[in-house]
């Protein structure tokens, strides 16, 4: 008898990354964009295929694990991204620009019918 495991797999995988990548707290990192990022290329399935592999539990396959190599690997992918998107979208109290930030925030704390003004 012929027994498929690579459904096994791709269900485990896409957990994985699903774990690695979303957040939950940030609208930037939804089930969608770890999909069109990541798991379509790696898995090869739709959207909704996709999503029905999340709603699987994870512990109906125990004889299923993805190899370590590759889950820190996509860890360092993640770390490397995050540091990507500070670089181009920096964090307010960070950056480049934070003390411009600081003094434009002063501005209207202290006078906000001028800064309206001006920045008509």
């Amino acid at each position: 008898m012929y027994v498929n495991n690579h459904q096994r797999v791709r269900i485990v995988f896409a957990q994985t990354i699903d774990e690695i990548f979303y957040e939950p707290e940030n609208l930037r990192r939804c089930h969608k964009w770890v999909y069109n990022h990541y798991a379509h290329f790696f898995l090869g399935v739709s959207y909704d295929t996709y999503l029905s592999y999340l709603k699987r539990e994870k512990h109906n396959y125990p004889d299923v694990k993805v190899p370590d190599d590759i889950v820190e690997m996509l860890k360092i992918l993640k770390e490397k991204l995050h540091d990507r998107d500070l670089q181009r979208c920096p964090h307010p109290k960070h950056g480049k620009n934070s003390a411009e930030r600081e003094r434009t925030a002063a501005a209207v704390e202290s006078e906000p019918e001028k800064v309206l003004v001006a920045q008509y």
